[in-house]
């Protein structure tokens, strides 16, 4: 079988224009962000109201949790298992540079704040330097060597970017 002639002319170009025009008459921007506002406006006011209908059951939950704790305290013990199922106590152990420490490193020097966490795990590098060290940098400073350098990230560093649409009021 023979393939099929593709109809050009005037007339087809005529009916492409006419789809364009009824794809653009659908797609309204400004009606699409309306209903947007407006639909966020109502989430925002629902969320609200029923965030004020479950206060008094989030209150109750808080109170019980507070006698819980303060029963496990009061009585030296981890936890509460029954059959309803078990309430413990979990600690929690979190880490932030102290500005006031100091160190001594291994050839005499001295070192506070940052620098004496940074100076120890160097001198400790093979027990917890190597594995421990976590190093994060600034986006200003980024930021700042991409000006400086035709855009491209410090060595060492790989950017991921994402694209977000964000929708605001007029």
């Amino acid at each position: 079988m023979a393939p099929r002639k593709k109809k050009t002319g005037p007339a087809v170009e005529s009916q492409q224009l006419d789809i364009e025009q009824a794809i653009a008459a659908v797609f309204d921007p400004a009606a699409l962000i309306a209903e947007w506002h407006k639909l966020d406006a109502h989430v925002e006011s629902e969320s609200k109201r029923f965030g004020e209908y479950l206060k008094p059951s989030r209150d109750r939950m808080e109170a019980i949790k507070a006698e819980l704790h303060a029963k496990a305290l009061e009585q030296k013990v981890n936890g509460f298992p029954t059959n309803e199922g078990t309430a413990y106590l979990s600690t929690i152990v979190s880490h932030k540079i102290d500005p006031d420490s100091a160190y001594d490193t291994a050839d005499g020097r001295h070192s506070v704040g940052r620098d004496a966490l940074l100076d120890w795990m160097l001198d400790n590098w093979d027990e917890y330097g190597s594995e421990g060290m976590q190093l994060n940098i600034s986006k200003p400073i980024v930021e700042k060597w991409r000006e400086e350098h035709d855009n491209k990230p410090p060595p060492g560093l790989k950017l991921d970017t994402m694209v977000r649409l964000n929708i605001r009021k007029s």
